[in-house]
């Protein structure tokens, strides 16, 4: 199991959030770094998308990033909010924060393209 994504909701269309757990065995600690487990900022970006997939129920590929900034190393067990605020417009996206308790872990801006025509279901498109 890479992470544990629990009570995805929206408090409206474009407010999307969600609850992750990063177990201590998480196939993303393996090798990185030995005897230092931290959590890859790939692996946090991998649960921004899948968050928003899941919440809109599509196929969303990820198209492109901005501002990125990782501000907190997660370890093994943590527990993380998401939050994503999409913005109206003609490429969709929006910001997001990721937090564990009051810190910000990671935030920036994210960008996407939607698919329709992917096959597999939609829990199988959003999954890594």
């Amino acid at each position: 199991m890479w992470y544990e994504l629990t009570n995805i909701g929206r408090r409206d269309p474009r407010h999307i959030s969600a609850r992750v757990r990063v177990p201590p065995e998480s196939r993303w600690f393996r090798g990185h770094f030995p005897g230092e487990a931290i959590l890859p900022g790939v692996a946090l970006i991998a649960m921004v998308r899948e968050t928003v997939c899941r919440a809109r129920g599509d196929r969303t590929i990820l198209r492109a990033l901005k501002r990125v900034r990782f501000k907190r190393i997660v370890r093994p067990g943590d527990v993380l909010e998401i939050r994503v605020s999409l913005e109206p417009g003609e490429t969709p996206g929006g910001s997001f924060q990721v937090t564990a308790g009051d810190e910000v872990v990671c935030s920036g801006r994210v960008f996407f393209e939607e698919t329709s025509g992917v096959g597999g279901t939609t829990t199988d498109a959003c999954s890594i």
